[in-house]
């Protein structure tokens, strides 16, 4: 199977991005697979990445804390079974799978928490720890099938983990307003995951989005430094072919181009 070369751009702020630094998988083709990274999976101080493959199987490529990875030292996602939880999730059957980093912090460390679309379903799957998750639960029943899941963080500044989903029907994308979880007063602020599923949170963030106008679209986080979420996409212009949207709370600003031709080739961003 023909390697297929991955590159990552160190920021350059305002939303640019220096030259990139390109690695190629060494365990195959990197074709069809899925990106997402939001926590520290190996409590080594380093964002971790995790990949879900054309063959339906999820890896954790552990950050060695110089942005690179490697297939020597990855480690295949596994359910943890508990026997009182009934059959663990069958995560290979995933179409989509995103980390939002740790939705209930000082409750069970800092292990990052993922969201997935199984079906037409949107699960929540807890992390456990060592590059694990926790069988998960269906948040929302109908009408996932046809989204993409964004995990930008807190969108609005209320402290709590938001979630934003792009209808590939017609290119709508709506932010999923997230709710306090019912903690402990003396820990830290929780989103309830339930809350992320829940059409009556959602307001709409941005119209226009169709897979064809922008194929493809990420949240690195805080790009520009102004306290908010923003988001890059992919365009079907060969000569504005990566925008920057910086975050306004519920919507985004004007794009600004960070990037011109060649990223029409580019099949996934994180």
């Amino acid at each position: 199977m023909p390697l297929v070369p991955w590159r990552w751009y160190a920021g350059a702020g305002g939303g640019g991005a220096v030259a990139p630094a390109q690695m190629l998988s060494t365990d195959g083709s990197w074709s069809g697979a899925q990106l997402t990274h939001r926590g520290d999976w190996t409590e080594d101080g380093y964002e971790d990445l995790v990949a879900r493959h054309a063959d339906g199987t999820v890896w954790l490529y552990s950050n060695d804390g110089l942005g690179q990875v490697s297939a020597v030292t990855r480690k295949s996602v596994s359910v943890f079974e508990d026997p009182e939880a009934g059959v663990p999730t069958d995560i290979s059957k995933a179409r989509q799978i995103v980390s939002l980093g740790d939705l209930s912090p000082g409750t069970d460390g800092s292990t990052p928490d993922f969201m997935a679309v199984i079906g037409d379903q949107l699960w929540f799957l807890p992390g456990y720890t060592g590059g694990t998750l926790e069988s998960g639960y269906p948040i929302g029943d109908s009408g996932w099938a046809n989204k993409t899941l964004v995990a930008p963080g807190d969108m609005d500044g209320d402290g709590l983990t938001d979630l934003l989903a792009r209808d590939t029907s017609n290119g709508q994308v709506w932010l999923y307003r997230a709710k306090a979880l019912d903690m402990d007063l003396e820990s830290e602020p929780g989103t309830d995951p339930a809350s992320l599923g829940d059409a009556a949170n959602r307001v709409q963030f941005a119209t226009g989005w169709t897979v064809a106008a922008r194929p493809l679209i990420t949240a690195p986080g805080d790009v520009n430094g102004d306290g908010v979420p923003d988001l890059w996409s992919t365009t079907a212009s060969a000569t504005a072919g990566l925008e920057f949207l910086p975050g306004r709370g519920r919507g985004v600003g004007a794009a600004v181009v960070v990037g011109t031709g060649g990223w029409q080739a580019v099949r996934a961003i994180a």
